[in-house]
């Protein structure tokens, strides 16, 4: 089931991509460090912020069976208004069996 408020950038179709290089669509967006820093007041918007990530993550891990291999600040963006995530550079990912959730 997709979350809506997660958004991916798409592969551009011309431009295959390669051991080296992947090019993918401009999702405009904030870095996720400089939107806290701008609403740090905004208590309900950061806390609904961090949900949103803490139910992304855990979507990922255990229902999806799949995790973005570089997720650092750099790589989260929240779209201009406020109420979706952008994750970047998903050229790294790791995918669990059903074996790794039972370990």
């Amino acid at each position: 089931e997709k979350d809506e408020h997660i958004k991916f950038p798409t592969l551009v179709p011309s431009f295959p991509p390669t051991p080296d290089v992947l090019v993918e669509n401009f999702i405009e967006g904030i870095p996720v460090m400089q939107f806290a820093r701008e609403n740090q007041h905004d208590r309900k918007m950061l806390s609904d912020m961090c949900f949103k990530a803490i139910r992304c993550v855990c979507k990922m891990i255990f229902l999806d069976n799949f995790i973005h291999g570089d997720l650092h600040p750099g790589n989260v963006f929240v779209s201009p208004d406020g109420k979706d995530f952008i994750l970047l550079d998903v050229g790294i990912v790791a995918e669990y069996s059903d074996n790794d959730h039972e370990a």
